[in-house]
C-alpha cells in the first residue's frame, strides 16, 4: 500500500507540472514535455493501481502501455533541447540542418526502441515490498533512452554556457546517474521515478524561463 500511494503521489506530481505547462502556448518543445508528462501519470497511475487491479483483465495491457510510452515519448526530448538551445540565443539550433539531425535521429531512436523493447515484449509478475507489478522478462538497457539522455546531457551543456541555466544539466545528468547505477536493482523503480520527477520539474522550469516571447 506504501508504494501505491507514492506512485499515486508521482502521477499527481506529474499532474501539476502538466497544468503549469499549460500557461504556455508554445510551439513542439511544448507539447513534446506535455505528451511526456501525461505518459507518466499514465505510468504511476497503473503503478499505484496494483494493490487494486492487479489481478484485472486489463491491467496487464495498461502496464504493456507503460512501455510504449517511454519508448515513443522520451526521444522526442532531444528536439524539445535542441528548441531550448534555440530559445538561449544560440543560432546554429535554429537552422534547418540542426532541425533535421536532431529530427532523423529522433526517428531512429523511436524506431530502435521499438523493435528493440517493443516488438517481443513480454511482461512477468514481479514484487517489492509487498507491491504488484509487471516488468519486462528483457533485461537488454534500453539503448535508445540512454542515447536520448546524451544528447540532451550535450545541448543542456550548451545552454548553460550560452544562457547561464545549468538546472537542465543538472537534471540530466543526475537521471543518467541514477538510471545507470541503479539498473538491474528491483528498487530501481523508486529511484528512477524521483529522478524523473526531478528531471521533468527541470524541463518545465526550463520551458518557463526560456517561453517564446509571444507566451
Amino acid at each position: 500500500m506504501m508504494l501505491s500511494l507514492f506512485f499515486a503521489a508521482a502521477a499527481a506530481i506529474h499532474t501539476l507540472m502538466l497544468l503549469l505547462t499549460l500557461r504556455l502556448r508554445g510551439d513542439a518543445a511544448e507539447w513534446i514535455v506535455r505528451l511526456l508528462l501525461l505518459g507518466l501519470v499514465w505510468d504511476n497511475s497503473i503503478l499505484a493501481l496494483s494493490s487494486i487491479a492487479f489481478e484485472a483483465p486489463w491491467y496487464y495491457n495498461a502496464s504493456w502501455l507503460r512501455y510504449l510510452v517511454h519508448v515513443l515519448l522520451l526521444p522526442p526530448l532531444a528536439f524539445a533541447a535542441l528548441k531550448l538551445v534555440g530559445r538561449a540565443g544560440i543560432e546554429w539550433a535554429t537552422t534547418d540542418p540542426a532541425r533535421w539531425t536532431v529530427l532523423i535521429f529522433v526517428t531512429v531512436a523511436v524506431c530502435f526502441g521499438f523493435v528493440t523493447e517493443i516488438a517481443d515484449l513480454a511482461l512477468v509478475r514481479e514484487s517489492l515490498l509487498g507491491h504488484d507489478r509487471y516488468v519486462s522478462v528483457d533485461t537488454m538497457p534500453p539503448i535508445a533512452t540512454i542515447t536520448t539522455n546524451v544528447v540532451v546531457i550535450g545541448l543542456a551543456a550548451v545552454t548553460w554556457r550560452r544562457a547561464g541555466w545549468p538546472w537542465l544539466l543538472i537534471a540530466a545528468v543526475i537521471i543518467f546517474a541514477v538510471n545507470g547505477a541503479s539498473a538491474g536493482k528491483e528498487w530501481s523503480i523508486l529511484t528512477g521515478n524521483l529522478a524523473e520527477i526531478l528531471f521533468l520539474a527541470a524541463w518545465v522550469s526550463s520551458l518557463l524561463k526560456f517561453r517564446r516571447p509571444d507566451d
